[in-house]
């Protein structure tokens, strides 16, 4: 798997660098996402699987990987890694372009602070947020693969 630590890192540490502390524009930030997510959509996947976990967040599935099958761009599968059990609500779950609507709307807030990127299918990687205790958190994405 091939990672790319994006330029928001680099921004985030210039702009520490020049005025004492962490911060980028959320424009700066937005037009960053807004280039992943049109690399995304030159894929024109509508389905695929790829597994997910949330890092830091609040919630029951919180440190838990699930396997998820989207199809023609909604969640309908999400199985356990660990314990193989079918979650019984899929759709609770992000396809990739909700995934990249949610750090559209954080980077416009400033909310988010890092993403990564797959180099080939540009899918997000790893998705930080910033913000209260129970709304800082990561979400990890991986392995995601074209269902014919």
């Amino acid at each position: 798997m091939t990672r790319v630590r994006p330029l928001l890192a680099g921004l985030l540490a210039l702009a520490g660098a020049s005025c004492g502390h962490e911060s980028t524009s959320p424009d700066s930030a937005t037009a960053l996402v807004q280039r992943y997510q049109a690399a995304w959509e030159t894929h024109q996947l509508s389905s695929y699987v790829y597994d997910f976990k949330t890092i830091g967040f609040t919630t029951a599935l919180d440190g838990q990987t699930f396997h998820l099958l989207v199809v023609a761009d909604t969640v309908r599968s999400a199985v356990n890694l660990a314990t193989g059990e079918s979650f019984p609500q899929p759709s609770l779950f992000p396809s990739v372009d909700q995934l990249y609507d949610q750090a559209l709307a954080g980077a416009r807030t400033g909310d988010l602070s890092d993403i990564q990127v797959d180099t080939q299918l540009s899918y997000p990687l790893l998705l930080v947020y910033k913000g209260f205790p129970d709304a800082s958190g990561s979400i990890v994405c991986s392995n995601l693969q074209p269902v014919p």
